[in-house]
Parts: C-alpha cells; sequence; structure tokens
C-alpha cells in the first residue's frame, strides 16, 4: 500500500516539474519572437534554429 502511495506521488510530482518545464520554455520562445518581431511562420523557424 505505502509503495503504491509512494510511486503515484512520484509520478504526480515528475508530472507537474514536465509541465512547470513547458512552460517556461514556451514562455522564452514566444518572448524572444516578440523581441525579434517575427511575423510568419518561416520567420520564427529561420530564428529560432539560428537561436540554437
Amino acid at each position: 500500500m505505502f509503495k503504491d502511495l509512494l510511486i503515484g506521488t512520484v509520478i504526480i510530482i515528475l508530472a507537474l516539474a514536465l509541465i512547470l518545464y513547458l512552460i517556461a520554455w514556451s514562455q522564452r520562445t514566444i518572448e524572444y519572437i516578440r523581441k525579434k518581431k517575427l511575423s510568419s511562420a518561416r520567420e520564427i523557424t529561420k530564428g529560432l534554429h539560428e537561436r540554437r
């Protein structure tokens, strides 16, 4: 019983950490697009590849 509770808690914590990471990553990406004033999908793709 305790083992199931522990595994479930670990899974929930990992899922929340993944969600927080994705939110932070998307905010950085959106901020980059806004600062560079990229408007088309082609410009955004090119800009993101150049950033790496």
